[in-house]
């Protein structure tokens, strides 16, 4: 190759090379100016769409909006709106769960979803799992925790209820319910469990979850009725034989043990207890209750030290069951400890009388200032440190 021809070259390749090293700097540039400028266009096109109610031109624009800018929230927003007024109520949960968890918008379309699936889209487990899933994104969200905490109550799901209200504790995002919960958790019970019970089973026939909740808390309905008649007689025997029904479907299932648990300790059948005892699930920690239940087996069977670590185990999980203070103080008498039993006497009567008057409530939220002073200080006589703090702090003590 001569000289020239190899300068020639040399221009050549080297221009190529600037040519290349411009296009890697200025190409992407200009097509992120172009993708801009479409989600731009996109935007004022969605906005004017669903002024003029069009829902499928917006259902369009919107759905090619959320692939120029997928982290765009309004797009995701918009497609659901677009849908919705369609009345495609799956996609429009499908959207609003797409829309990015990093912008503050997610929240309130996240709740909006699962409004939706507890409500008439009838998804409710899904419902209870958008709600976790936004607690985690949120957990300082104290609507957020609100709602994940009556649900848990009306499910009867005691232990995951008494966890998260735990766990609210942390963020000071606990709602005024929460003590409330708490002083009832040992038998949880509501008046319009049973109806919301059975939309959601309507909605999910082979959930577990709902069919136990909801047989549990009709057959409490109608045991608690003050006045029996021939009819309620017939319909409460039939509540008590699909509680059997369902404890042969499912026999592991924790929370018809526990409740056949307290039938047998209201009939004083000793036998019947221990052999449900036995049966509950080995894999699964004890909780308060299947421990207070075990103190007044190992009572009745003459354990006397025995069932009084049972109890103190179990008030160490729930120092606001006033029952278990009422049974250690049995026990403690029968040891002819006659000062500690008279103190665990005071506090149980205290704690009943609190409890009495929570189930008085028209709403779990409307404690007024007089009735949280009171459980601060009960909170606080029995060792419920992170209770007596959470209802200090709302009260501005």
């Amino acid at each position: 190759m001569s000289v020239n021809r190899r300068n020639l070259f040399l221009v050549v390749a080297g221009a190529m090379f600037v040519s290349v090293v411009m296009a890697a700097i200025f190409v992407p540039d200009w097509l992120e100016s172009r993708r801009q400028a479409e989600a731009a266009r996109l935007e004022q096109e969605c906005q004017l769409l669903a002024e003029d109610g069009n829902w499928e031109g917006l259902e369009v624009a919107a759905v090619q909006w959320t692939k120029v800018d997928p982290q765009a929230a309004d797009a995701w927003l918009n497609a659901a709106e677009a849908v919705q007024q369609q009345g495609r109520l799956d996609e429009t949960i499908e959207f609003l769960l797409q829309v990015p968890q990093k912008d503050p918008k997610s929240r309130h379309a996240f709740l909006y979803a699962s409004e939706m699936q507890l409500g008439e889209a009838r998804q409710p487990a899904q419902g209870l799992e958008t709600l976790a899933r936004l607690r985690r994104m949120a957990p300082s969200a104290e609507a957020v925790r609100s709602k994940l905490i009556s649900l848990y109550a009306m499910t009867l799901q005691r232990e995951r209820m008494i966890e998260e209200i735990r766990d609210a504790f942390q963020y000071r995002a606990e709602p005024p319910e929460a003590y409330v919960y708490l002083m009832i958790a040992d038998h949880l019970s509501f008046t319009n469990g049973f109806q919301l019970n059975t939309q959601w089973l309507a909605a999910e026939p082979d959930s577990e979850l709902f069919a136990v909740a909801r047989s549990l808390q009709l057959a409490d309905t109608l045991r608690k009725l003050e006045n029996q008649t021939p009819e309620t007689q017939i319909q409460r025997e039939a509540a008590e034989a699909e509680l059997v029904n369902l404890s042969e479907k499912f026999p592991q299932n924790r929370t018809l043990i526990l409740a056949a648990i307290r039938t047998a300790i209201d009939d004083e059948d000793v036998a019947q207890v221990g052999q449900l005892l036995d049966s509950l699930p080995a894999a699964v920690e004890p909780d308060s209750l299947s421990l207070r239940y075990k103190g007044w087996h190992l009572m009745k069977t003459g354990q006397a030290a025995e069932a009084e670590q049972s109890y103190l185990k179990s008030i160490a999980l729930l120092p606001l069951d006033w029952h278990s203070w009422h049974e250690l103080a049995n026990v403690l008498r029968q040891q002819a400890r006659l000062e500690d039993a008279a103190a665990a006497a005071e506090l149980a009567v205290i704690g009943k009388e609190l409890r009495k008057d929570c189930m008085a409530l028209p709403d779990a939220g409307k404690a007024n200032p007089e009735l949280l002073s009171r459980m601060y200080s009960y909170a606080s006589a029995v060792g419920a440190n992170d209770v007596a703090a959470a209802i200090r702090f709302r009260l501005g003590y």
